[in-house]
């Protein structure tokens, strides 16, 4: 079951070029995956802006230095796997080298990261090992260290 279906999203940054192109926060967690052609993209993916030191007015801009992408949840929730789509028009180095940080619902319990790997999939699949032992608020996924790129995420 999807629980990040429809929940709450938010990114460091937003891709704008042109006005046809969205790429919002809220792609990422609609339900739709896109198929292989441009159009599908814009309209279930979503994308970060290339970090720059000087952004354009019209980008959102973060304290951090990394594109990151969150999913907060209304309730806690317990998972056991996450499945991370890709673009599949263009562009798979996007989301490799990926961290993904889940959060507790309270201190007592530490977030915990879990690192994607260095292949460029269309589909991500991370299996908490070890499990995760607490009920879930929030998922941040992260760019990967030093690659100032666009972060891209379909699903």
């Amino acid at each position: 079951r999807n629980v990040a279906l429809k929940q709450g999203a938010e990114q460091s940054t937003w891709l704008r070029i042109d006005l046809r192109d969205r790429w919002l926060a809220e792609y990422a967690v609609d339900g739709q995956i896109p198929n292989d052609t441009h159009d599908s993209s814009r309209l279930t993916c979503t994308h970060t802006a290339l970090r720059r030191p000087r952004a354009a007015t019209w980008q959102k801009r973060c304290s951090c230095c990394r594109n990151f992408r969150n999913v907060s949840f209304t309730q806690p929730v317990e998972i056991t796997r996450f499945i991370l789509e890709n673009r599949r028009s263009c562009c798979p180095e996007r989301l490799k080298n990926f961290s993904l940080t889940v959060y507790p619902v309270t201190d007592s319990y530490k977030p915990i990261t879990f690192r994607g790997s260095d292949e460029e999939n269309l589909t991500y699949s991370v299996v908490p090992s070890p499990r995760i032992s607490f009920p879930v608020t929030q998922v941040k996924i992260t760019e990967g260290f030093n690659t100032e790129r666009i972060l891209t995420l379909c699903e």
